[in-house]
């Protein structure tokens, strides 16, 4: 599965980055790296808290409706 992640720099306080499809789902690091390293790990979380929380067939209906490839996107602000 491939999921959008957006990355922003925010003046001097380092980056936010958040995946759209996951409400919610929103990281800061002082780096673009660390930034882009905590939003998968908060990704994963999230995906494995789904999956827990909704009973098994939903969590496969939702994942295979909601799965579509998606490139990579950097939003970057002044």
């Amino acid at each position: 599965m491939q999921l959008s992640v957006r990355i922003a720099k925010r003046s001097d306080v380092g980056y936010t980055a958040w995946c759209p499809a996951l409400p919610g789902c929103v990281v800061w690091g002082a780096t673009r790296r660390e930034a882009l390293h905590r939003v998968r790990q908060a990704a994963r979380g999230y995906l494995e808290h789904l999956d827990e929380a909704l009973p098994r067939e939903l969590g496969r209906q939702f994942a295979a409706e909601t799965a579509r490839p998606v490139r990579r996107q950097a939003m970057l602000s002044a």
